[in-house]
């Protein structure tokens, strides 16, 4: 069994090091670290170069940082100047994100996320890349409408990237409408673990494991079924956690969590060119 974390901001956490070399100890294999703060532009490098075989780079404009009040043209200048860096460095991508929209943080911005994932979207596809999406709403419905817009934008660009839904909280309708579109997986976390989320566990009965995905978000939503003894800094998610996300959707599923994290997608898409 080795395991993965196909999601993860590791230049955030406090320790990155010690925490990467937790997971490599725990037979961990591939961590796919997503940039969307270009200001740890160098720690992130620091950490891909230091551990080139189990880091996979994910970068892009996160719609959190599309504010009302931004000019589009100069994210997307920003983004591109990152790529740029990295080809001189001979940092390779794995993909691009998280891109997508999200009106829970920026309510007002839609307009010019819009335009800033079209513009990403036709970047991943000129370099041949994966896309990592993030949807957030205030509520299912906003939610629901969100992925569907973004959706209806695919249709619109030929997208023929495998598309990763990085922390899915839909219901099965809305995930049966992303899996009838193509080559695409859904992200599953901590959330999966708290009391509230009796809908996505219920939608992880219909999701295929070939098409699920694990990760953590670390060091954000630690699952509420692991130690916290077994975190370096108690209050950190970190990447060891996809173990105890693998042991619910096993639970489940009605098998045994090495079969959750063999069977999975496993990170396949997220690999160096």
């Amino acid at each position: 069994m080795m395991l993965y974390d196909a999601h993860a901001h590791i230049h955030l956490h406090p320790k990155p090091f010690k925490i990467i070399e937790k997971f490599i100890a725990a037979n961990g294999t591939c961590i796919a670290n997503v940039l969307s703060d270009f200001k740890n532009l160098n720690l992130f490098a620091k950490i891909y170069k230091k551990y080139p075989k189990i880091i996979h780079n994910v970068v892009g404009i996160h719609p959190e940082y599309v504010k009302e009040d931004s000019n589009v043209d100069e994210l997307l200048s920003e983004f591109t100047t990152v790529i740029e860096s990295f080809n001189k460095e001979k940092i390779p991508l794995s993909a691009i994100g998280e891109i997508g929209l999200d009106t829970y943080w920026q309510p007002n911005s839609l307009k010019k996320q819009i335009k800033v994932l079209e513009a990403q979207l036709e970047i991943a596809h000129r370099l041949k890349l994966p896309i990592v999406l993030h949807f957030r709403a205030k509520d299912e419905n906003s939610y629901s409408q969100l992925i569907k817009t973004a959706l209806d934008i695919f249709k619109q660009t030929d997208i023929l990237q495998p598309i990763y839904f990085h922390s899915f909280v839909g219901n099965k309708e809305l995930a049966r409408q992303i899996l009838d579109f193509g080559e695409t997986y859904l992200g599953f976390n901590g959330i999966i673990t708290y009391s509230s989320a009796k809908q996505v566990r219920s939608t992880i009965e219909y999701v295929p494991i070939s098409r699920i995905l694990l990760e953590t978000d670390a060091p954000f939503l630690i699952p509420s079924n692991m130690p916290r003894d077994l975190l370096t800094i108690k209050d950190k998610n970190e990447p060891l956690a996809t173990l105890y996300v693998a042991k619910l959707i096993a639970k489940i599923k009605g098998t045994k969590s090495s079969k959750i994290i063999n069977k999975s997608a496993q990170g396949i898409f997220l690999k160096h060119e």
